[in-house]
């Protein structure tokens, strides 16, 4: 059992407070701890009506993190299952239901990715429940402290979750030896239950494997955009009540003596006018009034419009837009190495300017992701096989997508103009197929393969007519078209390469006997 200086030493009192301002930017809650009053510019007012108009940064948080979405949508990967081969059919079932209704890949990207963004210092637990096992997260807040060797964890002690008939706090710890029910006692705790843990292990896993040095724990993948989060949500709320309070046209007019009283400001029933409210001049027209004016002669001046509007101040809105599109950038690039290619009228086209350190930074999100569900994995083999599990290991696909189908395919139009190498090509034109086909598996496996058959596929029908190769192969380039119409989407998809080779080349001896 752990002593209460321990306890103390490996708290998390400081993880708490990060997550709550993490919680902030991924989910927009508790905004009023960070749209503090700016002195010297707002009034009490203001900064409660800017408190009330603000926007979250649900949406920046969303977009900022939008291509990780490519390690749960890349193809390929593999997974080694460290249980008994005559068990892993049926261990692999336990998998599909790690909590109720979701699966183990299910769990990783809906449940704990947002936890490793917003509480790194959070924990999934494996529990048991109606004698079955499943998965639940247990944010910081509900940790007093726990102690990791690495990424495993030593032992840990819960916050209290219920008293004793006496009225003391009652607290779950767990080493890899026992489960205790402890009470704080000066000095220390005492136990007033226990179970032996069978599995030999802590069955938790820490949500992120991100180790600051310096905090001395474990930090969110967004951990170094923090401070320009908080500079989007306090300038994007001064940009809100800007424009509540100043975006407005004001209307203005040259007085005009109120027409019933003529301005004496008294009805004929010697009361305050009715129509002006005794000003003797009216502000407020209907729409069937005519304003008739003299036609001015000679000596006068251009006639002054009667009334107009006072416009707001258009460049000042203008310049906090930028500045907002500023902050993102450098957020967007400190994050991903790389931004996004401008339009003429400075909004994103979705193109990066560079793809090799996005590519680089989903690996490195692709190696975590893989690293907590094999552990978890891991978890449960223990649970059902004990002894008999070794550690089970997660590969993701790396076929990540992260261009749009009509950004790649210009890469591609533009690579075939500068005769880049076949190999260029191939990979060029596959990426195309896997970003306009990445939600129907059955389309992509079909272009995929004619790809592969398609002789000098990246070259028209005339360029092949003129290169210098066999009759039999020009044949093949001129009539696959023809040939692939008499396939169905199905066939190709279901029938080998090395047999759909064959029929062409059958189907063009046939035309050209």
């Amino acid at each position: 059992m752990v002593t209460q200086d321990e306890v103390f030493q490996y708290g998390l009192t400081n993880a708490q407070t990060e997550s709550a301002i993490l919680k902030t930017m991924y989910f927009g809650v508790n905004t009023d701890s960070v749209l503090e009053k700016i002195n010297n510019y707002e009034n009490d007012e203001q900064h409660k009506l800017r408190k009330k108009l603000r926007i979250t940064n649900e949406y920046v948080t969303d977009e900022l993190l939008r291509p990780v979405d490519n390690i749960w949508e890349a193809k390929g990967g593999i997974i080694y299952y460290g249980v008994p081969e005559a068990k892993q059919d049926e261990f692999k079932g336990y998998l599909k239901s790690v909590i109720p209704g979701m699966s183990i890949r299910q769990f990783m990207k809906n449940v704990w990715w947002e936890q490793f963004v917003t509480d790194p210092n959070g924990i999934i637990l494996l529990t048991v429940e109606n004698s079955e096992p499943i998965l639940k997260h247990k944010a910081s807040r509900e940790i007093e402290a726990y102690k990791a060797t690495g990424d495993r964890i030593d032992w840990i002690l819960f916050k209290p979750h219920r008293q004793t008939p006496g009225g003391k706090d009652v607290s779950l710890y767990i080493d890899k030896y026992v489960f205790q029910e402890v009470t704080a006692i000066e000095g220390g705790y005492e136990v007033i239950d226990e179970q032996p843990n069978e599995l030999g292990m802590v069955p938790a896993v820490i949500n992120s494997p991100i180790y600051d040095t310096e905090r001395q724990r474990r930090v969110s993948p967004i951990q170094k955009q923090i401070d320009l989060l908080r500079s989007f949500l306090v300038k994007n709320s001064v940009k809100e009540i800007y424009q509540f309070l100043h975006l407005y046209p004001i209307f203005w007019q040259i007085e005009t003596i109120c027409p019933a009283c003529h301005g004496l400001r008294i009805g004929k029933d010697n009361k305050v006018c009715s129509v002006c409210n005794g000003t003797g001049f009216v502000s407020h027209k209907d729409v069937s009034d005519v304003l008739v004016l003299k036609n001015p002669d000679e000596d006068s001046q251009v006639i002054t419009p009667p009334a107009g509007y006072v416009q707001p101040d258009l460049a000042t809105m203008e310049a906090q837009r930028i500045e907002l599109g500023w902050v993102f950038d450098e957020m967007f690039k400190s994050h991903w190495g790389t931004t996004t290619e401008k339009g003429k009228n400075e909004t994103a086209t979705g193109r990066f300017i560079d793809v090799q350190p996005v590519n680089k930074k989903l690996d490195w999100y692709a190696g975590i992701a893989e690293s907590i569900e094999s552990k978890i994995i891991t978890l449960f083999g223990a649970y059902y096989y004990q002894e008999a599990n070794k550690p089970s290991s997660v590969t993701y696909g790396r076929r990540f997508i992260i261009e749009s189908a009509d950004s790649i395919l210009k890469r591609y139009q533009e690579a075939k103009e500068k005769n880049a190498p076949v190999k260029v090509l191939d990979m060029l034109l596959e990426q195309f197929y896997y970003s306009e086909y990445q939600t129907d598996p059955q389309m992509l496996e079909y272009y995929l393969k004619l790809a592969k058959i398609e002789p000098y596929v990246h070259k028209s029908i005339e360029e092949v007519m003129a290169l210098d190769i066999t009759p039999g192969e020009k044949d093949k380039k001129k009539y696959f078209p023809e040939w692939q119409k008499t396939l169905s989407v199905a066939q190709v998809v279901v029938t080998p390469i090395e047999q759909l080779n064959n029929l062409l080349i059958k189907f063009t001896q046939n035309v050209t006997d």
